[in-house]
């Protein structure tokens, strides 16, 4: 499918507007005022959005086509109209270049929010609906071409905090409702039933039937799981940033779901918000370690199951690519633990894994006969160095480090 056709039948009828938008430019379809005895017709790419306002007046008959491409070649698209492969094409072979370089601005993998949600048994290449599967081609297409990956994946945010604690609220058959204890009108909720329904809850903008966080304690945002063009997932519970979204902050509406304690007491009113999207992800060929390294980085033992893997790679075999990955993981992790060395405990378990982790990074740094993260390692490890890391620390790299007493 790469279109549809809406014919109108003669009927009369007032409204139906047809709302068409595509790469910032808009138009807008109507029917003829003589729609009562004439026919009448619009068609437009699967990869344009569209919006069908309501029928205001009479009845409107109309006959829907899917048009499809039986033959083979590219399929027709809006994009292939203009010159938006070419530019897509540009920009990915930039960010691949400066990805090359160590520059914390540059994200290392970008996730593009489709326009419809997919269940865990419907997330596949093949299942992607109308625009979607349209545009995920498209992108498809540029990316073979510049050498970047293509996933699909599941986006969560959970945020977490306090309500407003002057009111107390429960469940009920009419949705979330409450008293208010600063009303001096004990008889309100007997006159009147409306008071105590969804609409007594103040600030209700863009929250839905959620209840307003007044007090955010926690915010996260995860890919839960991502798949590659064979289904097959490839990594789970990665964390992600908002400045990684090529969108922006997609998540400024009302949440998918809410988890609402309700009045417990000393512990106060609490409740976290759900967010759920489908994306694709993006990354060039060279960032595939970073997406790897974020979905195990909280369990240090398949860290130190990866650097032993690699260093024992890098020794027995000449393979240029197993001393880049070894690099660019002692990389990435001392640069997380840079980032929470203030602290007393590391983002692994605890003091003792972050010890056990830098010394890895150490053995890896003797290894690759690179003094800097060496000694990095050693500055930022939690606690004395092991006796086995003082031998290893005595045979030295073959430069670089003083050998005299």
């Amino acid at each position: 499918m790469f279109g549809t056709l809406m014919i109108c039948m003669p009927s009369q009828h007032t409204g139906g507007e047809i709302h068409l938008s595509h790469e910032g430019k808009r138009q807008i379809i109507s029917t003829p005022e003589s729609s009562d005895f004439e026919y009448s017709y619009a068609a437009w790419y699967s990869d344009v959005t569209h919006e069908v306002k309501p029928v205001t007046g009479g009845y409107r008959l109309v006959l829907i086509y899917n048009l499809v491409q039986t033959s083979s070649g590219p399929i027709a698209t809006a994009s292939a109209s203009t010159d938006s492969k070419s530019r897509l094409k540009s920009v990915l072979s930039q960010w691949s270049a400066v990805c090359n370089q160590e520059n914390p601005d540059i994200p290392r993998m970008l996730a593009y929010k489709l326009s419809y949600k997919y269940s865990k048994s419907s997330l596949s290449f093949e299942a992607l609906k109308g625009s979607d599967h349209v545009k995920f081609r498209h992108l498809l297409e540029a990316c073979n071409d510049q050498n970047f990956l293509v996933y699909l994946a599941h986006i969560e945010k959970e945020v977490s905090g306090g309500c407003d604690e002057s009111e107390y609220w429960e469940y009920g058959g009419g949705g979330y409702y409450g008293y208010d204890e600063e009303s001096d009108d004990e008889d309100t909720e007997e006159e009147d039933p409306e008071y105590r329904t969804k609409a007594s809850i103040k600030d209700k903008k863009d929250l839905g039937d959620c209840h307003e966080i007044i007090d955010i304690v926690d915010s996260s945002i995860q890919l839960t799981r991502v798949i590659d063009r064979n289904r097959k997932e490839v990594a789970k519970a990665v964390d992600f940033d908002i400045e990684d979204i090529a969108q922006g902050d997609i998540f400024q509406r009302a949440p998918d779901e809410e988890d609402f304690t309700g009045y417990t007491g000393n512990e106060g009113v609490s409740t976290t918000h759900f967010y759920h999207d489908t994306v694709v992800l993006l990354l060039p060929q060279t960032c595939h370690l970073d997406l790897m390294y974020k979905a195990v980085k909280r369990d240090p033992d398949r860290i130190l199951s990866w650097m032993k893997r690699l260093r024992e790679d890098h020794v027995t075999t000449s393979d240029a690519s197993k001393r880049l990955e070894l690099e660019r993981l002692c990389h990435l992790v001392l640069e997380q633990e840079r980032k929470t060395s203030s602290e007393r405990y590391s983002y692994v378990r605890g003091y003792n894994d972050s010890t056990e982790i830098m010394e890895g990074v150490a053995s890896a740094a003797l290894k690759l006969d690179n003094v800097p993260p060496l000694e990095e390692a050693l500055g930022l490890q939690g606690g004395e160095p092991s006796v086995e890391m003082f031998g290893m620390i005595g045979g030295g790299p073959s430069r670089g480090l003083d050998s005299t007493p």
